[in-house]
């Protein structure tokens, strides 16, 4: 599958009561998805895959050409959280923040992402504000 550069693109409706939807391009075509839709994001090599549940069913991962570093500048003001350097974490998305062996999280599609310790505190404090 050939992957073109392209940047998600975020634009949050005029309707200020109308969720936020995340525009995501890439050489399989153009997907729209609503914010609380995306349950994480995982770097791939020097792309990222956006992990989506929509409609209450997992999505296939979407493939985009482009860093998680960038992805996260992108994402900065919605309920997104970096908690590795592999992953980018939807916090509307977390089942369970679990201590055993290391911090890790539980998505609410069974994902378990590793928290590395320099954002762990960051995460506690974020996920307690969130809930």
């Amino acid at each position: 599958m050939r992957k073109v550069k392209t940047t998600p693109v975020l634009r949050q409706s005029a309707d200020e009561h109308k969720p936020k939807t995340i525009i995501i391009r890439n050489s399989d075509g153009t997907f729209v998805f609503k914010q609380e839709e995306i349950v994480s994001i995982e770097a791939c090599n020097n792309q990222v895959c956006f992990h989506v549940l929509a409609g209450g069913l997992t999505v296939p991962k979407i493939v985009v050409s482009l860093s998680l570093s960038k992805t996260e500048a992108i994402l900065n003001h919605l309920p997104f959280m970096r908690v590795h350097r592999s992953w980018i974490i939807n916090l509307a998305h977390v089942r369970a923040h679990l201590t055993k062996d290391g911090h890790s999280i539980e998505t609410v599609t069974s994902q378990h992402i590793p928290v590395a310790n320099s954002h762990s505190e960051q995460f506690v404090v974020a996920f307690e504000q969130f809930y």
